[in-house]
């Protein structure tokens, strides 16, 4: 699973972990569908990105990295993107002990001299 952005932040990192989990369904339906067996740890998330800006005090809104109530707080920036893994919220968020961890990498990206795309290079596991 690859997602692409020009600026990773808090508010972009739950955009991500949204449409991961949408991509983790349909690669899991599909798989089942083609009749083949697919455990979690062979399933890889990718974020490419331009610009890394994980600064609460540049959000219009921080009352969002709040958890809520009964739930754990986390630093999504120290325990998910820097860690290499990515906590997927699951279908049923009443079972909180089912949360799909995967392993993610992030890929660094480079302006183009003509400034129009972004470009980078990575082996995919």
């Amino acid at each position: 699973m690859i997602e692409m952005k020009t600026t990773i932040g808090f508010r972009t990192w739950f955009d991500i972990k949204y449409k991961m989990r949408a991509s983790y369904l349909n690669i899991k339906a599909l798989a089942v569908f083609l009749g083949i067996s697919l455990e979690d740890e062979n399933i890889f998330a990718y974020t490419t990105y331009e610009k890394e800006n994980f600064n609460i005090m540049d959000m219009d809104s921080p009352r969002i990295l709040l958890p809520k109530v009964g739930d754990r707080g986390i630093n999504f920036k120290k325990e998910e993107w820097d860690a290499g893994f990515i906590t997927i919220i699951p279908i049923m968020p009443s079972n909180r002990s089912t949360f799909i961890k995967l392993k993610h990498k992030k890929i660094k990206m480079e302006r183009s001299n003509d400034g129009k795309i972004l470009e980078g290079e990575t082996t995919l596991i």
